[in-house]
């Protein structure tokens, strides 16, 4: 669900008005508190916030990418406004990317914290089966 609300705050990124920078900014505390109600788990929480905030963020760092370049000629400046779209996109690419490697990240961490305690319950299973078997000797 929290992937769902993040692929929206990429869909208001892209659309980059001064409207949905404030619902990208609504919708971190609302990912948060959606991954809160469905899993409360920390890392699960963590990665909606940490999505949240990169998608909400990501209009100011483009912004402010944009204004470091302010020296260029005319010339320059209009080949940079035809590619905008390009760029939007690039970054919008960049986004995604780093959403889907947090969200990986975190599911190998939690995945590799279930196989551990699969691995600690076999184990126990294995002394108590070892114990009763030398009980009946």
């Amino acid at each position: 669900m929290t992937a769902l609300l993040l692929t929206g705050g990429l869909a208001l990124f892209i659309i980059d008005k001064k409207w949905s920078r404030a619902a990208l900014f609504v919708l971190v505390p609302l990912s948060g508190a959606l991954a809160y109600i469905l899993t409360k788990d920390a890392l699960t929480i963590a990665a909606a916030l940490t999505g949240a905030a990169t998608a909400a963020l990501a209009p100011f760092i483009v912004t402010a990418l944009g204004k470091t370049g302010a020296a260029d000629t005319v010339a320059e400046e209009e080949d940079i406004l035809d590619n905008k779209v390009k760029w939007r996109l690039i970054i919008a690419g960049y986004v995604i990317f780093i959403l889907f490697a947090v969200f990986s990240v975190i599911s190998i961490i939690r995945l590799n914290a279930k196989i551990n305690t699969l691995y600690g319950f076999t184990q126990d299973l294995e002394k108590r089966i070892e114990e009763t078997d030398t009980g009946k000797k």
